[in-house]
This record gives C-alpha cells, sequence and structure tokens, in this order.
C-alpha cells in the first residue's frame, strides 16, 4: 500500500482511536482525554506525521452551506465537560445528525443540540450521519432545552475564551468549592458535634472517603484508630474497636 497520505486514509485514521493524539496536537496540554503528545500516527503499518493529517483534513473541508444538510446536530458529551458558557474549540469535532447516535456517546443522556454557521468548513468522516467540523471555532451557547445544551458553531472568536482555559477554570472553582466544604467540616469536627456514638457512625457511613484506606493496602485498627483521633473524635477504646468493626463491613 502507498505512503502517500490522501483524503480518505486521513479521516480512516481520524475516525480510529487515533483522534485523541491528532486532537491533543492541537489543542496541547488542555486536552483532557490524553496525555500522550506523540509526532506520528502508525496506521495500516505506516507511518504518518500527525501535522500533516490536520493539515491533509483542514485542506479536504468546505464550506458547511455546500453539502445543503438539514442543519440539526446532536452530539454527546462527558457530564463534566459541559459547560453553559461561550468558548473557542481548539480541536476538531466530529456532529452527528442522528440522535440515538449520538446519545450513544453521552453520558447522563446529556447532550449538545447544534446548528452549523454557513461560513464553517467541514467534512463528511465517511461515518453514516457524521460530519467532522474544523478546528479553532467558536460554540455559541444558546441555552437549554430539556436535556439539550443548545449550540451554534460560527467561526473563531478572538474575543472569547479557548476552551482549555475555560475548563480550567471550571475545574479550578470545584476544587475550591470542595476545599471549602472539607474546610467546613473540620470546623465541625473541632467544635465536637459529635455528641454520642450514633453521631459518630453517621459520619463513618457519610464521609469514608475521609479515612485514608486507598493509601495503606493493609489498612488496620491502628490506622483507624490515628484517622479518628487526626478528625478529633473523642470516644473510647470499646467503641473504636466497634466503629472499625462498622467502617469495615460499609467499605
Amino acid at each position: 500500500m502507498s505512503r502517500k497520505l490522501t483524503k480518505e486514509k486521513a479521516l480512516q485514521i481520524w475516525t480510529g482511536d487515533n483522534y485523541i493524539y491528532i486532537n491533543r496536537n492541537l489543542a496541547g496540554r488542555n486536552y483532557k482525554k490524553t496525555d500522550m503528545f506523540v509526532d506520528y500516527i502508525e496506521w495500516n503499518r505506516n507511518m504518518y506525521k500527525i501535522s500533516e493529517i490536520i493539515k491533509m483534513l483542514i485542506n479536504s473541508m468546505l464550506p458547511f452551506n455546500y453539502f445543503r444538510y438539514e442543519n440539526c446536530f446532536y452530539r454527546g458529551e462527558v457530564y463534566s465537560l459541559l459547560t453553559e458558557e461561550s468558548y473557542n474549540r481548539e480541536t476538531f469535532t466530529s456532529i452527528c445528525s442522528d440522535y440515538e447516535q449520538a446519545l450513544s456517546f453521552s453520558e447522563s443522556n446529556v447532550m449538545f443540540k447544534i446548528t452549523v454557521d454557513p461560513e464553517v468548513f467541514c467534512i463528511p468522516t465517511g461515518i453514516e450521519n457524521e460530519l467532522l467540523i474544523e478546528p479553532n471555532v467558536h460554540w455559541k451557547y444558546l441555552g437549554r432545552e430539556g436535556c439539550f445544551y443548545l449550540v451554534h458553531i460560527l467561526p473563531f472568536n478572538p474575543n472569547i475564551k479557548n476552551y482549555g482555559k475555560l475548563i480550567d477554570e471550571i475545574e479550578e472553582a470545584y476544587i475550591k468549592e470542595n476545599d471549602q466544604e472539607i474546610l467546613k467540616l473540620e470546623t465541625n469536627l473541632q467544635n465536637n458535634a459529635f455528641n454520642d456514638v450514633g453521631n459518630i457512625y453517621d459520619f463513618i457511613l457519610n464521609n469514608i472517603e475521609f479515612f485514608n484506606v486507598d493509601e495503606k493496602p493493609c489498612y488496620n485498627f491502628a490506622d483507624f484508630k490515628a484517622d479518628i483521633r487526626n478528625l478529633n473524635i473523642k470516644t473510647g477504646l470499646a467503641n473504636l474497636e466497634l466503629l472499625f468493626e462498622f467502617y469495615k463491613s460499609k467499605i
């Protein structure tokens, strides 16, 4: 087989698992699906440079209005990466005209419902109902409609944040909020909020993750006792033994 890269070969490489390495080259460290950066992809026993695959895909694209599709598409997405903000998307993105097909890639049945501006460049992937959108386009958030996040894809907008930066900010806000919850819990502990063993049982049941069992493969009574003391929970040795048995039954 010829090593020469063609549009058909570039699309076949994209539609396999290699798309994550192509998008990693476009988005850099902001791409969440892999940390691995590679320059070449092996396909059918030949090596192809990712920069050349990207160039071939982009040069093979045409404006959306060329294809005369009905302008209604869907995209399943990981729930944690959905956002109610507009942003620039740095990567290639596949969208689908078939709802059920897109739903199979969704988490918690939450999806994008998408319209595409006539000037946005794209190409059919060769998979039925699927269209590949060029990198560096503007995803304009329009609101919610039931389980759908409504989006209109436009050409790149230099005044809007890139997706990677936006997701970093969302994750930082989540971490900050989570830290505040931990601080609130620790404050309650320091104020000796547990007046009886029953309250401690409830605490253990609702806060299993505060015990370092994952960090110690042979987590035992001594470790549990130390964690209880570190959390400033005061109770007698006999109660601790009962609590440890209760803890083991719940993990």
